[in-house]
């Protein structure tokens, strides 16, 4: 059996251990706010992508939380959605307040959040006019097409 430090690439270059290396940089990640790193070095190329959760298996869960709640929502609330997909951000930055809060009075076309896509920031604009009755996405979730944002209790 080869020593993986002693291999050798198709150019002929000998590999540098990798391995320790790759749990720095998984470490690292772990405890930062990054989400998403790719490295190249020469011919090798290392993806690393995190999500919210920190398991497949609880996401899934949430998944079938989150349909669950779907089913119950009162038929005169109206669902704010995500219009593509991306992250969502109840603020434009950091440390700024969010948006809105949950009871909060919006007019038809105000801001509400914002979803980052391809390191553009995307203002989500209400159709309606209301009130926030439940904000459902949580800041710096990843959101598809289409996934529930919050619940708005219409005017009138």
């Amino acid at each position: 059996m080869a020593d993986s430090e002693n291999q050798e690439t198709t150019s002929g270059k000998r590999k540098t251990p990798l391995a320790h290396d790759l749990k720095q940089i998984i470490d690292l990640v772990r405890n930062s706010d990054i989400t998403e790193l790719h490295i190249e070095d020469g011919d090798r190329k290392f993806s690393l992508k995190r999500g919210p959760a920190a398991h497949d298996v609880k996401r899934t869960h949430v998944e079938e939380v989150h349909i669950h709640t779907e089913e119950e929502v009162p038929e005169h609330l109206i669902t704010i959605t995500a219009p593509m997909v991306g992250t969502f951000y109840q603020s434009t930055g950091p440390n700024e307040p969010p948006m809105v809060r949950e009871g909060e009075r919006i007019a038809k076309g105000q801001i509400v959040g914002v979803i980052e896509a391809m390191k553009m920031m995307n203002e989500i604009e209400s159709e309606h006019g209301g009130t926030i009755v439940k904000i459902l996405a949580s800041n710096g979730q990843p959101v598809e097409y289409g996934h529930p944002l919050m619940l708005l209790e219409p005017e009138g």
